[in-house]
């Protein structure tokens, strides 16, 4: 196993510069460590950490020829670190802001479904209020079409009654259900 201390940060920096990957290795060696430490300390996420050292020495490495050798490797490295977490930061933020955002938006479109589902049920309970208005064979002719789908025939049948009191029955029934339906929307608005 090679030891890492064996050079110098600039003699490792001058080396980097000119493209040497071994140099590069022993100086990801020598900081990789300390750099983790220093970006969960920022942003207490394992991942986020990890994705960020390897983040560094990338750009290290893109920039290598960019190098000042006479400045610290390590302050630069840090520096990186250090710019590249608050990056991750305000990306956090920005998502975090924009989930409750959404979350925000959300709830009047919840509140609304509830009113909506509340004005449904109240004008259903109008309508079968109607319906039990009806006289008898009426209610009878109409509940057997709607709720139970018989057709007219069936009705007429199951009655005892043409098929011609069938329609007569239905169109009475519905007409007596769109006027005071009418009425009630007239409520509701």
């Amino acid at each position: 196993m090679m030891r890492i201390d064996i050079f110098s940060d600039r003699e490792l920096a001058s080396k980097i510069k000119l493209g040497d990957l071994h140099s590069f290795d022993l100086i990801y060696k020598r900081y990789s460590a300390r750099i983790y430490s220093f970006a969960f300390g920022l942003l207490k996420s394992k991942n986020d950490s990890e994705d960020l050292v390897q983040e560094v020495f990338i750009k290290l490495w893109n920039i290598k020829e960019g190098i000042n050798e006479n400045l610290s490797i390590k302050s630069f490295l840090f520096t990186i670190a250090y710019n590249m977490s608050i990056t991750v930061i305000r990306k956090k933020i920005k998502k975090t802001e924009f989930v409750d955002l959404v979350s925000a938006l959300q709830e009047p479109i919840e509140l609304t479904l509830n009113s909506i589902d509340i004005e449904y049920k109240e004008l259903e309970a109008s309508v079968n209020k109607i319906i039990e208005e009806l006289p008898n064979r009426q209610k009878a002719v109409y509940k057997l079409s709607r709720e139970e789908e018989l057709s007219y025939k069936e009705i007429s049948k199951k009655l005892c009654i043409s098929i011609n009191t069938v329609e007569n029955h239905m169109v009475k029934a519905l007409r007596h259900i769109r006027t005071n339906v009418s009425l009630l929307n007239g409520s509701y608005n």
